[in-house]
């Protein structure tokens, strides 16, 4: 085995080194040289012990969008004091989100993306409570609860389920892979970019309970990611035949988990001994520990997920709409994360067929979470996007192993409620420490285009403006819309206010307007994503198992989700 007779040169070189196998290879035999770039690829699956570790990372990463979502939802709909079915709502998105995720990377996009709840919907159903009025007091009571939050719930759905039911068409008629024919570098970068600076207003809430504890939690997924992610540990070198990528990097590997323990620790320390406030008024009550005792002691411990609410979806115009302008800016931040991820995970742009297949299973997931009553669709998460980055793994495996994981855990009521008491400043402190990746993976995006090109900076720096500029006015001037129509006030004013939308627009209309040649544009995605028929995207893009059958069938190439969808030949 090419594995041992590397072992043999190391040994022989260094007997007493503690050198990485992944650092040393033989290209003919399958082990791929570390060059700097990815440890583990698309295709490639860690021993089981890293692969575990791995998991457990990219599921704390999403945890924080996965419940934070129903913590949103659950005080817009005011069903933050029945317990028992805001647990339901949570373990049911942790279900619901952990399906999805697993069809995206199995058969979808086929990257190493996660699917979760999405912010996108949060201020359809924002404009929605104000409308319905606000939350009745001193009423706790399950029953008299489920009455107020109950219809207010089945509108939310009713309009998620229905506007859903249009990006299911988009992605299976193809639509969606011929609109990725127009957007190019200069569409999806300022789209990327105003996301990560969206991450930044949503962060510094949950840092500024107990900035010290967010920094500490900083500090060291600083420190094991950047300045100790070259350490070896011996004692985590694997040398197993059927596995021989294996590293002794595990800060690098690890650091999020490290970090968050260690935040979490430190949160524990000053909550036992008194340092943070019991008072609930007092904005540092909420880094304590302690204060989700009472909701997982009343948690059940096994819950089938069901449809939250037992009442139907109820349709409404308002409803339908304001979900419908969530359902747009899902799919041009999906458009954007999928060319973030496969570039993150060294790997060719999408083609057509994934795309199309990508947007069809979010799609799906929008109409389950709209049937299951959760209150918000799916969308990709940017995070764990970010996560490659950092810790160098794009691992198919890792993906699929987190969906598994997150659909167990939301079949354990008290579990979900455990992950639900994480204190606030932890998770603030992880994310705010890699917004700065995401922000980084749309300059490099823009590495395809001419940047000295003054077409070009135009283009980008006014995309970056509106995204920025036209927000930030309607924020402040929120009744500066008046079309005589509230319905279309409240639809105009959700589109317009979400930056990486406005940005992603601006820079697509201009870039497919303002004429340019492809050279001074970039290597389009269109271009990119028309050689479907290369071997080294039909490695990563297509449908696994029934791949060759499909190949051996001619009118296979004029279905849109197919992966010889518009080739002119059969291989």
């Amino acid at each position: 085995m090419a594995c041992e007779s590397i072992n043999e040169r190391m040994d022989d070189k260094d007997s007493t080194s503690c050198k990485v196998e992944l650092e040393l290879a033989v290209e003919d035999d399958g082990i791929i040289i570390n060059d700097g770039k990815l440890l583990y690829g698309v295709d490639e699956t860690p021993t089981w012990p890293t692969l575990i570790i791995l998991i457990v990372q990219n599921f704390l990463m999403m945890v924080s969008g996965i419940i934070g979502i129903p913590l949103l939802l659950a005080g817009l709909v005011c069903m933050r004091s029945d317990i028992e079915a805001y647990a339901h709502l949570i373990s049911s998105t942790f279900f619901i989100q952990g399906v999805v995720t697993f069809t995206q990377s199995t058969i979808g996009i086929r990257l190493p993306v996660i699917q979760g709840a999405s912010f996108s919907f949060i201020p359809a159903v924002s404009s929605l409570a104000v409308a319905a009025g606000a939350c009745p007091a001193g009423n706790d009571t399950i029953s008299d609860m489920s009455e107020v939050w109950g219809p207010r719930l089945a509108e939310v759905n009713g309009g998620l389920l229905l506007a859903s039911v249009f990006q299911v068409i988009l992605g299976l008629t193809g639509l969606s892979g011929w609109i990725l024919r127009f957007v190019g570098p200069l569409s999806i970068a300022p789209c990327i970019g105003l996301l990560g600076l969206a991450l930044i207003d949503a962060t510094w809430p949950s840092c500024s309970v107990h900035w010290g504890i967010s920094l500490v939690t900083i500090f060291f997924v600083v420190l094991f990611s950047q300045y100790l992610k070259n350490i070896n540990v011996c004692a985590f070198r694997y040398n197993i035949k059927s596995a021989p990528r294996a590293s002794g990097q595990i800060f690098q590997l690890f650091p999020v988990i490290f970090a968050g323990v260690i935040g979490w620790i430190f949160a524990f320390i000053l909550t036992v001994s008194g340092v943070l406030p019991d008072d609930p008024a007092n904005p540092s009550y909420y880094a304590r520990t302690d204060i989700g005792s009472d909701f997982i002691a009343k948690a059940r411990w096994f819950q089938l997920p069901s449809p939250v609410t037992r009442q139907w979806p109820v349709i409404t115009f308002a409803a339908f709409f304001g979900m419908f302008a969530g359902i747009l800016a899902s799919i041009v931040e999906s458009l954007g994360d999928y060319s973030a991820c496969a570039k993150l995970s060294e790997v060719p742009p999408p083609p057509r067929h994934a795309v199309n297949r990508g947007i069809f299973v979010e799609g799906v997931g929008c109409v389950l979470s709209g049937l299951w009553g959760t209150g918000s669709g799916t969308g990709t998460y940017s995070g764990n996007i970010v996560a490659i980055g950092m810790t160098r793994v794009a691992s198919r495996k890792v993906t699929q192993g987190t969906a598994i994981l997150v659909i167990i855990v939301g079949l354990f009521g008290k579990v979900t409620a455990f992950l639900a008491s994480i204190p606030d400043p932890v998770i603030g402190g992880i994310l705010a420490s890699i917004i700065g990746i995401l922000l980084s993976v749309s300059v490099t995006i823009l590495q395809k285009s001419d940047m000295t090109s003054p077409r070009n900076l135009f283009i980008f720096g006014i995309s970056m403006f509106s995204g920025l500029a036209l927000p930030d006015f309607l924020e402040k001037y929120p009744d500066a819309i008046k079309t005589g129509s509230d319905q279309i006030d409240q639809i105009l004013i959700i589109l317009l206010r979400t930056g990486m939308f406005v940005g992603g627009v601006v820079g697509f209309f201009l870039d497919n307007t303002i004429p340019g040649t492809e050279q001074e544009r970039g290597i389009s995605l269109r271009e990119l994503g028309e050689r479907s028929s290369s071997t080294e995207q039909s490695s990563v893009y297509d449908i696994p198992f029934i791949t060759k059958r499909i190949r051996q069938r001619p009118w296979t190439r004029f279905i849109p989700v197919c992966p010889t969808f518009g080739s002119s030949t059969q291989n």
